[in-house]
């Protein structure tokens, strides 16, 4: 755990000092940098705004009541939205002095864990805590224990990037902020090939029109398309059914029978292919493109979905 916290804070202080060389050279390349990823955000925001799908009055009457209260009744759905920022609104100054709060000086860390009560256990019995408030605790609403301890100086100071004989400092090199987002839409234009009536707006009461069915051919596979006119959405969905009958069943006497071992074989396979391509598409996720990787007894299922102008990047 502490290499996890020594690798935050050490990203924190690359924030920190970007933000501070580009407070000091204005234009340079660390102002252009920050100036670019506030944009995205700020483009990601609105285009997420704009094109939220209607949720459950249920729990969205609550929210926007608390919303209301907070931030009043003209900016209850766009506060936090960061609606008409651009890179030449970013708060460089408000950043910089953020930043330089996010310091291993300034935090309470919370670990839950059976190794980390253990640990504990260990540190109070070795060394009882000598401070006001710390040591062994009882929570006052449920009568949860907890321990409040605090943390070696010595770790402290190389959280803080300081060289010390007893903690040893990992490579942080290999830091970097994000470059660009490419999967970010480029036009949120609706397709051309709508009709009129259907880029106005949600016609939800039109009835759902079969697909068409474009490729059918023996040995090759078969090719579906159906022109979403119901929604108004610049989003797309692709769905991809790669059949196999042995992901999920073994061959049995010439048939093919359910087998367990195919099946949570079949299932590992396709979580440790998820976890693969998680930091390769994050910025995909960003941007508001999902993928999933699915079995059955049918086969394996590739879906991707979401801004259309992207997709095919994603895909």
């Amino acid at each position: 755990w502490e290499t996890v916290v020594d690798l935050l804070f050490a990203h924190c202080r690359l924030i920190h000092d970007s933000a501070s060389n580009a407070q000091k050279n204005p234009c340079g390349v660390h102002d252009q940098d920050l100036r670019r990823m506030w944009g995205e955000l700020a483009t990601i925001s609105a285009m997420h705004f704009d094109f939220a799908s209607p949720g459950a009055a249920y729990d969205f009457a609550p929210s926007l009541v608390q919303k209301i209260v907070k931030n009043g009744t003209e900016k209850c759905l766009a506060a936090g939205r960061m609606l008409g920022e651009t890179p030449e609104t970013f708060p460089l100054e408000r950043f910089v002095d953020f930043t330089s709060r996010l310091v291993a000086d300034n935090c309470i860390i919370e670990r839950c864990s059976q190794a980390a009560w253990e640990e504990a256990e260990k540190a109070n019995f070795d060394k009882k805590e000598d401070k006001p408030g710390f040591g062994k605790q009882t929570e006052q609403w449920y009568g949860i224990d907890y321990f409040l301890n605090s943390i070696d100086p010595e770790v402290v100071k190389g959280w803080q990037g300081a060289p010390t004989d007893s903690y040893v400092t990992i490579d942080h090199s290999s830091l970097q902020l994000p470059g660009p987002n490419l999967f970010i839409p480029r036009t949120l234009e609706l397709c051309d090939e709508l009709p009129e009536e259907a880029k106005l707006g949600p016609r939800i009461e039109k009835e759902i029109d079969p697909p068409n069915l474009l490729v059918d051919e023996n040995g090759f596979g078969r090719l579906w398309h159906r022109l979403d006119d119901r929604y108004a959405l610049p989003k797309a969905t692709m769905t991809f059914l790669l059949r196999n009958a042995a992901v999920e069943n073994g061959l049995e006497y010439g048939t093919w029978q359910h087998d367990v071992n195919a099946s949570i074989h079949s299932s590992i396979l396709s979580g440790l292919f998820s976890q693969a391509l998680k930091q390769e598409t994050y910025d995909a996720d960003l941007a508001g493109l999902s993928w999933g990787l699915s079995t059955s007894s049918s086969g394996i299922t590739l879906s991707c979905g979401g801004y259309s102008d992207r997709l095919p990047d994603l895909a």
